[in-house]
């Protein structure tokens, strides 16, 4: 197997304006919704993840905190739309993923014992990428899209993603556990599909 290595650019200025570009909500669309390739920035080195108990999600089946934030992971079957309310109402929203390094905390610490303690071989899990490229909308929490890990798919209007995560997924290529997947048509798109469960973030 070739032995690919991530692709980089030049990291993206915190201020720039999110991308934007219009797609018409016809049916049938005139032409397919656009695209937008993602950017992809260098990985450095990870501080160590802590676990702790949540500060208010009691439903949190996983908590741990990095680099400022906490995170509770929370186990059941349930729309994008459920699971960011239920964020919301614990002060946070649906993940962002806003820099490799954490993305690569995150998929450390739920590859260490996850998966054999709730017995499954991989979690499908709601984060907070839901495009809306004429609102200028990426993340649910506001932030705007400058990374994504490589391999991941371009992001297209009117599509929400999730974690697809395993403890050998992807590892060949690039050593990660999780892929980010887009709710297609044929599972209910971002109005019904459902997931194993979600991953909130809260700031503080």
């Amino acid at each position: 197997m070739i032995d690919r290595q991530p692709l980089t650019v030049d990291a993206l200025p915190s201020s720039r304006a999110p991308l934007t570009m219009p797609c018409i909500p016809l049916t049938p669309h005139p032409r397919p919704c656009p695209t937008v390739p993602l950017p992809t920035l260098p990985t450095p080195a990870s501080p160590p993840a802590t676990d702790t108990p949540s500060g208010t999600n009691n439903n949190a089946f996983l908590s741990f905190r990095s680099m400022g934030f906490r995170y509770d992971l929370v186990i059941g079957v349930t729309t994008i739309g459920q699971a960011e309310a239920a964020c919301v109402a614990n002060g946070g929203h649906l993940v962002s993923i806003l820099g490799a390094q954490e993305w690569t905390v995150m998929q450390t610490r739920l590859a260490r014992g996850t998966y054999a303690t709730l017995g499954v071989s991989y979690l499908d899990l709601w984060m907070g990428l839901s495009v809306n490229l004429n609102a200028g909308q990426f993340w649910t929490d506001g932030s705007a899209l400058d990374y994504a890990p490589f391999g991941a798919p371009g992001v297209t209007d009117g599509t929400c993603y999730s974690m697809m995560c395993s403890p050998t997924a992807g590892q060949a290529a690039t050593g990660s556990t999780c892929t980010w997947q887009p709710a297609t048509a044929a599972q209910g798109g971002c109005k019904s599909a459902t997931k194993d469960g979600y991953l909130c973030k809260t700031g503080g």
